[in-house]
């Protein structure tokens, strides 16, 4: 959850940065995070039903946790607009913020496989340049 709603957050602010203003800005990261992770939720929820046949009690532990990332996610998007900066935007400092919290993510994935440093290194170069193209796509689409 936490990477998904990183892509998409960095994706938006590419978009939008130049019609906002930071207020605007914030009112964007959270509200997508909290849309987005209610949406995830909803579907995350209807698959595992389908998947499993539980019941309505079993599968909550997941979900709590797809909150948690998201909240995380969006506090750590939030940090740049609370700090001032004289000559960086906050939506660019933001933007690296989130492609730390992809790599960071991404290291994570490689070291749970048991992959060497030099393997788990290509793989992060490989997932960051991906999600920075997604982010150009988005704003060569919208703009």
């Amino acid at each position: 959850m936490g990477l998904y709603l990183s892509l998409v957050l960095m994706a938006l602010i590419v978009s939008f940065e130049r019609s906002l203003d930071d207020g605007g800005e914030l009112l964007m990261i959270w509200g997508s995070s909290i849309g987005l992770t209610l949406a995830h939720v909803l579907a995350f929820r209807v698959a595992y039903v389908y998947e499993h046949g539980s019941t309505v009690g079993e599968g909550w532990v997941s979900i709590g946790g797809m909150f948690a990332a998201a909240f995380g996610v969006a506090l750590l998007a939030s940090v740049p607009y609370a700090v001032a900066f004289q000559d960086v935007k906050a939506s660019s400092l933001t933007t690296v913020v989130l492609l730390a919290v992809i790599g960071f993510g991404t290291y994570l994935a490689g070291r749970s496989r048991g992959w060497s440093g030099l393997r788990n290194l290509g793989y992060i170069a490989i997932i960051l340049v991906v999600a920075s193209s997604v982010s150009v796509v988005k704003y060569i689409l919208t703009h």
